[in-house]
Order: C-alpha cells, then structure tokens, then sequence
C-alpha cells in the first residue's frame, strides 16, 4: 500500500480510530499522537481518536486515551502503527473496524493479519 492509497483510505472514512501496541513505550505513543495531528491538521472535518489501555509511562507526558465504545469503532477506520502481530494491539476491537490498515517499521510476522501494510514516507490529502 502506497501513500496515496492511504490518503484514499482516510478520506473515505469520516472515523478514523488509531492503535499502538500493548504496554507503549514512546515510539508508540509519538506515532500514535503524530499520526492524529497529522489527520486532524490535513482533514479537520474528520473524527480522530487515539485507542489504548492507560497502560502509559507515570511520568505524566501523555495524556489519557480516548474512551471508544464499540459502536464507534464498528464504523471506522483501524489505524494500527507500531505493531508487527494481532496479539500485541492494545485493544483487540481493531478487528471491529469497517476498514483498517497496518503502517509499521517492524517485519509483518502473521501473513494472516486482515490489514493492509504500509511504509509510506509522506502523507498528503489528495486535490
């Protein structure tokens, strides 16, 4: 999957639900974060939250997560950065998602996980 068949996947959801890993260290929270401000900076109009356990570092730096219900994520798209197999999404409703798509650096481990790869290097709203 290349960078403009992300922005398609964006634009095409009004919901955007975005995952990290379990117990987060700041890789996975900095992608999760980044990646929100960029949606919300390049499509306002969209509905952007961050997905996770408050299993976060005490140093006070991150603020809470978003508390989703499952109705919520039904009808979005699964943003999943930072984890390289189903098992170590923080939340597992993912699998809930319409739509979802895996951007990731580490080596895709389960050929079976039903979401898109992706390693794209910049991301821009389509004219």
């Amino acid at each position: 999957m290349n960078s403009e068949q992300i922005v398609r996947l964006i634009e095409k959801n009004d919901s955007i639900v975005i995952f990290r890993h379990v117990k987060p260290d700041y890789d996975a929270i900095g992608s999760q974060l980044g990646m929100a401000e960029i949606i919300r900076k390049n499509w306002p109009s969209k509905k952007v939250f961050c997905a996770g356990t408050e299993d976060l570092p005490a140093d006070g730096l991150v603020s809470p997560m978003d508390k989703l219900d499952d109705k919520q994520i039904s009808c979005s798209l699964a943003v999943i950065l930072d984890v390289s197999n189903r098992a170590r999404v923080d939340d597992q409703r993912y699998a809930m998602a319409a739509d979802s798509l895996r951007i990731d650096h580490h080596p895709f481990t389960e050929k079976s996980l039903p979401m898109k790869q992706s390693t794209p290097r910049r991301l821009r709203p389509a004219n």
